[in-house]
């Protein structure tokens, strides 16, 4: 009989049955309690993880990419680093604890999307940018797509690209590996499915090769049909996403303030918030005048003397005037 884990937090059977249901995993498997993770005896469970796939295609450009004409992953969430920097360094810590030599990160678009642009350093890291093979496949008919080559008994773990990881990566995925199922979803504590799973790639041989196949709404049903599938319960938010204006500013405040403590450390007298956000991109102008609040101006942006930016964002070739006021704006050409 196929088995469904229950939470690692020791929730009702009912609770946990509903928060399957959630994640499209279908009623009728029966619960099955298993012990919590135990991070160092689990890890070697990973050894069988054979790539990082990243969905980074859209049904639609979000408003996000179409005024920075940018995939979510080559932003910054700092004057140093973007959220693709990110990724790359939670890709390096799991594949450091899991004792692998190399982890593929396999970034997906489709064909209207903006694809990030890589560095060498993103290359040696095993990162690539590759286009979905044929349009209009959904998020289960991509994945299948994609782990053709793989075989059977290999694990991916696939998530959303364009969203900033609030949890460790690796904690996730350890947690994930020790319901010691085909198929392992992180749930968010709300009840709310993260797009964070691990599967094993045989359970994706049986998804048609044809037409769109969404990945949460139709797949996983047929697959936990088949399969063992679990829900694994996380304490919080495990993400937040990066497709809108308000989103992205969010994510940079969230982004700082997580720095801020990993740097503070457990210094109860430590600094752990500061009232705004900015990020000016190298190749950005601003004049030392101007005031930015929770802002970001990207290369060849322009922002003159005395101007006031609060939860905007200035693109290539935007222009905020002397002594001009911008709140909850895209500033574009």
């Amino acid at each position: 009989m196929h088995q469904i884990a229950t939470d690692t937090q020791g929730l009702p059977v009912n609770l946990a049955k509903a928060v399957a249901l959630t994640a499209g995993l279908s009623a009728g498997p029966v619960m099955k309690t298993l012990p919590g993770p135990h991070r160092e005896t689990v890890l070697p469970g990973l050894a069988r993880l054979s790539g990082i796939i990243l969905l980074a295609g859209s049904v639609r450009p979000s408003a996000l990419t179409q005024a920075t004409g940018r995939s979510p992953l080559s932003l910054p969430l700092a004057n140093d680093h973007t959220l693709l920097d990110v990724w790359r360094r939670q890709a390096l810590v799991l594949a450091g604890r899991a004792k692998l030599e190399r982890l593929a990160v396999r970034i997906i678009v489709d064909r209207s999307s903006a694809a990030p642009a890589l560095t060498s350093e993103d290359i040696d890291a095993g990162l690539g940018v590759e286009v979905d093979p044929v349009e209009l496949r959904g998020t289960a008919g991509v994945l299948k797509d994609v782990t053709a080559a793989y075989d059977d008994d290999d694990f991916v773990l696939t998530a959303s690209a364009a969203q900033l990881m609030t949890e460790s990566l690796v904690d996730i995925a350890t947690d994930l590996a020790a319901r010691q199922s085909d198929l392992a979803v992180a749930v968010q504590a709300d009840g709310s499915p993260s797009s964070v799973m691990l599967i094993r790639c045989g359970c994706l041989k049986h998804i048609s090769s044809v037409g769109f196949i969404d990945l949460k709404e139709q797949a996983i049903p047929q697959i936990a049909a088949r399969h063992s599938a679990s829900v694994a319960w996380r304490t919080g938010r495990t993400e937040h996403q990066v497709r809108t204006l308000s989103d992205y500013v969010s994510a940079v405040r969230l982004h700082q303030r997580q720095v801020i403590g990993a740097t503070t450390g457990d210094d109860p007298f430590a600094e752990r918030w500061e009232s705004s956000a900015a990020v000016i991109e190298d190749g950005a102008t601003v004049d030392p005048s101007a005031t930015l609040h929770d802002s970001i101006v990207l290369t060849g942006g322009r922002v003159e003397r005395n101007a006031t930016l609060v939860r905007s964002v200035v693109c290539a070739g935007g222009v905020v005037r002397r002594g001009q006021v911008v709140v909850d704006q895209f500033v574009t050409r």
